[in-house]
């Protein structure tokens, strides 16, 4: 075999083992900030993870994961917490953090920001001064998606073009909208509707060419929400129907998919909460008041409980929600630890890294069997 070909053969057994589903996965307690219980909210290419913990003074704050350091604390604006959502493949994390108010660090209100490494934490400016903000998402070009108030006080979704700039995205007709996901491209997804417990809220996909549209059909008194999207435009999210919800994927070619979910208390329940560029999904349902379940389709729609999967390392885990996976196939998300609330990373088995060094390994040995012909 010529060595070109070899490569090609070890690049797809790489890639066709991070494409599919793992048979198992471990599992690693995040930890938290010192009162106990944390959540994960999204997770990049390295393997870093975004989400919120309660400090030892009850406060909530926003943090960064990555293996060599821990959790690290992102700070505030003033105020007295915030949430981490989103997180970049270079290390830029976005969010919401509260604002010091006239009456103290108690009287703010929630504004998006932007945390780097090298910057801290800074404040995105909303569509109009002194209004309230939100960031959720943000790509490798620094574009973020989020929402903020208008004067008149109604929500907008919005797109912050990284350079300080921000773009408000319109509506479907209705009310309000809010922006949940970006990818690379800048195909920004979230949901639009009108205000009330009885109005339904409809997906959207937005870009710079083409305006803000719906995704999907839509789904009467329950609506739909679409909160993510994958740099091949895949989009996944959650329809209500029946008194249930469905979890979804949506491609422009082949439209929407219903993938479903368990049935419990309140029918069929799923929600999907994220996609990677191999199509696997992952979301959450919500089998009873009481009893919530962490999920995983893969690129066939076919519904795995996590927990199903877990080897020897997931003793005393109940993982109730999957917020996040990247391409390498690493899943974020919170489940209760020995009874306590805990953000976790799953890694496939073996991990992402043993496929690089197989592959790279691999490579190699092409290389040195063709020189010694």
């Amino acid at each position: 075999m010529k060595k070109s070909a070899l490569m090609v053969a070890v690049l797809l057994l790489c890639l066709s083992s991070i494409a599919h589903p793992a048979t198992k996965y471990s599992i690693v307690d995040l930890g938290h900030l010192g009162g106990g219980t944390s959540q994960a909210c999204g997770i990049n290419s390295a393997g870093q993870v975004v989400g919120r913990s309660i400090t030892s003074l009850g406060e909530t704050r926003a943090f960064v994961w990555d293996r060599q350091t821990g959790m690290q604390d992102l700070g505030v604006l003033g105020g007295y917490g915030g949430e981490a959502d989103g997180i970049n493949d270079e290390g830029q994390v976005v969010g919401i953090a509260y604002t010091a108010g006239h009456a103290g660090p108690n009287d703010g209100q929630y504004h998006a920001f932007v945390w780097s490494s090298l910057s801290g934490m800074r404040e995105l400016a909303a569509l109009y001064s002194g209004v309230g903000s939100c960031a959720w998402a943000i790509n490798s070009s620094g574009q973020v998606a989020g929402a903020s108030l208008t004067a008149d006080g109604d929500i907008r979704g919005v797109v912050w073009d990284g350079v300080g700039g921000i773009q408000e995205l319109g509506t479907l007709g209705g009310d309000y909208s809010e922006a949940f996901a970006v990818n690379d491209g800048g195909q920004v997804v979230g949901r639009a509707g009108f205000f009330g417990v009885t109005s339904p809220s409809q997906a959207f996909i937005w870009d710079s060419d083409s305006g803000i549209r719906p995704v999907g059909p839509s789904y009467g008194p329950g609506g739909s929400t679409a909160y993510a999207i994958s740099e091949l435009g895949c989009v996944a999210g959650a329809f209500r129907i029946d008194g249930g919800m469905h979890a979804f994927q949506w491609t422009e070619t082949g439209g929407m998919e219903d993938l479903g979910g368990p049935t419990g208390q309140f029918g069929v329940w799923g929600e999907a909460t994220d996609i990677n560029d191999s199509g696997l999904v992952v979301g959450w349902s919500k089998l009873s008041d009481v009893d919530f379940r962490a999920l995983l389709w893969d690129g066939d729609g076919q519904m795995s409980d996590l927990n199903d999967l877990l080897d020897e390392s997931g003793a005393g885990w109940t993982l109730t929600s999957a917020q996040a996976i990247n391409n390498l196939g690493q899943i974020a998300g919170v489940g209760l630890h020995n009874g306590q609330s805990r953000a976790f990373i799953l890694n496939p088995i073996p991990e992402p890294s043993s496929f690089l060094a197989l592959g790279v390994g691999l490579l190699g040995g092409a290389g040195v069997i063709r020189r010694r012909r």
